[in-house]
C-alpha cells in the first residue's frame, strides 16, 4: 500500500480466512479506495485456492501490470516502481523478483 512512484488498484482476495482477515480488510477498504476485495465462500470445484485467488484478482485488474503477491509479504515502498521500469526499459512482458529475507539473529525474520 506504501508503494510509490507507481498508479496501483488493490485486488485483496480473501480465500476462506478464519481469523480477523476479513474485517481487516474491509477497514483496509474503507480508509483507502483502491482497496478492492472480494471473499471466497466456497472454493469451485477443480481449483486450487490460491490458483482461485490469483485468477479472481487478475480478472478483475484493470492496470498494464499484475503483481502477485502474499499478505505476508514485505515490499520496499520502491520496489514495484523499480521492475516496471526494468521491464519496460527492456520490452519484457513478465518479471520475476527473488526475494530477500530480512532475519536477524537465529533466523527470525525482523520487520
Amino acid at each position: 500500500m506504501a508503494q510509490r512512484e507507481v498508479e496501483a488498484e488493490f485486488f485483496i482476495v480473501d480465500d476462506r480466512s478464519a481469523d480477523r482477515t476479513g474485517e481487516i480488510l474491509r477497514q483496509l477498504s474503507n480508509e483507502d479506495a483502491r482497496v478492492k476485495l472480494k471473499r471466497v465462500e466456497v472454493l469451485p470445484d477443480g481449483w486450487l485456492g490460491k490458483c482461485h485467488a490469483c485468477h479472481l484478482g487478475a480478472s478483475a485488474a484493470t492496470g498494464d501490470w499484475i503483481l502477485f503477491t502474499d499478505a505476508d509479504c514485505w515490499l520496499k515502498p520502491d520496489v514495484i516502481a523499480r521492475a516496471v521500469q526494468l521491464a519496460e526499459r527492456d520490452g519484457a512482458v513478465g518479471v520475476t523478483a527473488k526475494p530477500e529475507p530480512d532475519v536477524g539473529m537465529w533466523g527470525i525474520r525482523k520487520r
